[in-house]
């Protein structure tokens, strides 16, 4: 006896398609949606048996979907942002020849934006000025700024002389920004 039965595969192509990865910023909750045409049932990894699941913690959330041709599963990775800081350090002397890199790199960037328009997470300069950037993260924009400054020539008399004469009665170091260490000798060298 010979029993022959025919029947036809249809692919099913499935309605409801959670990215694989989704990001959530530190604090916030992410409303993942698994709406489905046609769907007749629900079930999340807790039990719940809505279309909608608010993911508020790390982790891998899935949802089982019942449908008239058939049941499969989406899942998603939900990944907390961390807060960051930006610092591209402080203020900074810069000699004449000299570049300087400042970096602005941070983990979760999404994009660097510079105040001349350059978009690398570094930045090379030769020139003082105040240089900005802002970083936009997944979660919120930082900025921060340094100062790159030249150093002042300093006008360092090489005598004077004390004598109430009006003449190099004083001993200045112009202009005077910082704190210097001075040491003045007499002419045969002592202090």
């Amino acid at each position: 006896c010979t029993y022959r039965n025919y029947f036809q595969v249809y692919e099913f192509n499935k309605s409801a398609n959670m990215e694989d990865r989704q990001f959530v910023c530190q604090d916030q909750s992410l409303l993942l949606d698994a709406s489905a045409h046609g769907a007749q049932s629900y079930s999340w990894q807790d039990g719940t048996n809505s279309t909608t699941f608010l993911a508020d913690q790390p982790g891998i959330y899935w949802v089982d979907i019942l449908t008239p041709e058939c049941s499969y599963r989406d899942s998603v990775e939900v990944t907390v942002v961390p807060s960051e800081m930006l610092d591209i350090g402080e203020d900074k002397l810069l000699c004449t020849g000299d570049t300087v890199v400042l970096n602005a790199s941070t983990p979760s960037a999404l994009s660097y934006q510079w105040q001349d328009g350059s978009t690398a997470s570094t930045l090379r300069v030769g020139q003082p000025g105040t240089y900005t950037v802002s970083v936009d993260t997944r979660c919120e924009v930082l900025t921060d700024q340094v100062e790159i400054v030249a150093p002042q020539k300093i006008s360092i008399p090489n005598v004077f002389t004390p004598n109430n004469d009006g003449k190099n009665d004083f001993f200045e170091l112009v202009p005077l920004t910082s704190d210097y260490d001075v040491t003045i000798v007499d002419r045969s060298g002592k202090q």
